[in-house]
C-alpha cells in the first residue's frame, strides 16, 4: 500500500550493479521517447538523472555510457546529466573520476550558448567547500562556469548552499539568485 519513488524502488538493495540496472532501465526508455520525439521533429531536452552508486565502479560506469552512446553525438547536446546521491561520506576522488566521465560524454563549455539570450542559468553545489574553492581560485569549475555565465550576459541561479556564508560567497562570485 506504499509507493515508492526514484531509489527508494531498491529498498535494502544498494549494489552498484543494482542501482546500474536501475538507472538503464530509466536511460534506455527516457533515450527511446527522446529518439522518437526528435524523429517526430518535436525538439526537447533529455534530463536524465544518474546515481553516484551506479557511477562508483569503473565497470558500471562504462556500461553507463555504452547505453548512453547510442544517441549520435551531434543530438547529445540535448542532455543533460544530474549525479545524485553525493554525500558527504563519498570520497572526492571518486566525485572527481565520476566527473571526468561525465565530463568526457557531454558537449562542455556554456559557449555553445552564445546567440541564445538564455535569460538564466542554474547549477547545484553540491557543497560548501566547492564554493570556498572558487572564491580561492578563479580556476576552480564553479568559477569558470559563473564567469561563462557572465560572458553571456545571463543571470546565475546557485542552489544546494547550505550555510550563510556559503550564499554570500556565492553572491560575491556573482550568483544572482
Amino acid at each position: 500500500g506504499r509507493i515508492f519513488e526514484g531509489r527508494e524502488v531498491l529498498r535494502g538493495h544498494d549494489s552498484p550493479k543494482e542501482h546500474l540496472e536501475l538507472d538503464l532501465a530509466i536511460a534506455h526508455k527516457a533515450m527511446e521517447d527522446f529518439l522518437e520525439a526528435h524523429n517526430d521533429n518535436r525538439r526537447l531536452a533529455l534530463c536524465l538523472t544518474v546515481g553516484v552508486p551506479a557511477m562508483i565502479t569503473l565497470s558500471t560506469r562504462v556500461k553507463y555510457f555504452e547505453a548512453l552512446s547510442a544517441i549520435p553525438e551531434d543530438l547529445r547536446r540535448y542532455f543533460v546529466l544530474i549525479l545524485e546521491g553525493v554525500t558527504a561520506g563519498t570520497p572526492a576522488g571518486a566525485i572527481q573520476e565520476i566527473m571526468r566521465t561525465l565530463r568526457s560524454f557531454c558537449t562542455g563549455g556554456l559557449d555553445r550558448f552564445s546567440g541564445c539570450r538564455t535569460m538564466m542559468f542554474a547549477a547545484i553545489a553540491t557543497d560548501s567547500a566547492m564554493v570556498s574553492a572558487a572564491v580561492r581560485s578563479p580556476n576552480a569549475p564553479l568559477s569558470l562556469y559563473l564567469d561563462g555565465v557572465k560572458k553571456l550576459h545571463s543571470a546565475s541561479c546557485l542552489g544546494g548552499l547550505s550555510s550563510g556564508e556559503a550564499v554570500e560567497d556565492a553572491i560575491a562570485l556573482g550568483a544572482r539568485f
